[in-house]
C-alpha cells in the first residue's frame, strides 16, 4: 500500500491519465458521487511499467473539496501476451514459482490543485 506522499502515487497525481479521468468525471465528482474506473498509464515509462493498466476506485470529492481515490494494480500475467518476457512471466506463474499480488496507491489531490484539474 503507498501512501499519497510516495513517489508512484505522486506520479499518478500529476499525470495526464488521471487529469483525464477527473475531467471526465467531473459532474459526477462535483455532484457528491463515487466513480470508479480504469486507465492505462502510459505517459511515463515508469507509469507504464509499474502499473499499465490499473483500476480507479472509490473516487470522490471529500467534505474539504479534496479528491480522494485508491488507484489498484494487481500483478499477474498474461498469457498469449505478445512480448517475451511477459509470456516467460506467465509460464513461471502458472508453474507456481511466483505469487500474484496487488498495489494500492492512495491518492489525495488538494482542493486548490483539483481546481486545476477540473477547470484547465
Amino acid at each position: 500500500m503507498f501512501k499519497p506522499d510516495s513517489t508512484l502515487s505522486q506520479a499518478v497525481v500529476k499525470s495526464p491519465e488521471l487529469k483525464t479521468f477527473i475531467q471526465e468525471n467531473k459532474e459526477s465528482l462535483q455532484n457528491g458521487q463515487i466513480v470508479n474506473g480504469s486507465t492505462s498509464f502510459s505517459s511515463t515509462k515508469n507509469l507504464s511499467l509499474a502499473l499499465g493498466n490499473a483500476d480507479i476506485y472509490n473516487a470522490y470529492i471529500d467534505s474539504d473539496g479534496n479528491f480522494r481515490a485508491f488507484v489498484i494494480d494487481t500483478y499477474d500475467f498474461n498469457k498469449n501476451d505478445p512480448r517475451w518476457t511477459v509470456e516467460w512471466a506467465y509460464n513461471v506463474q502458472e508453474n507456481g514459482l511466483i505469487t500474484n499480488f496487488y498495489t494500492v496507491n492512495t491518492i489525495l489531490i488538494p482542493r486548490e490543485q483539483l481546481y486545476e484539474f477540473i477547470f484547465n
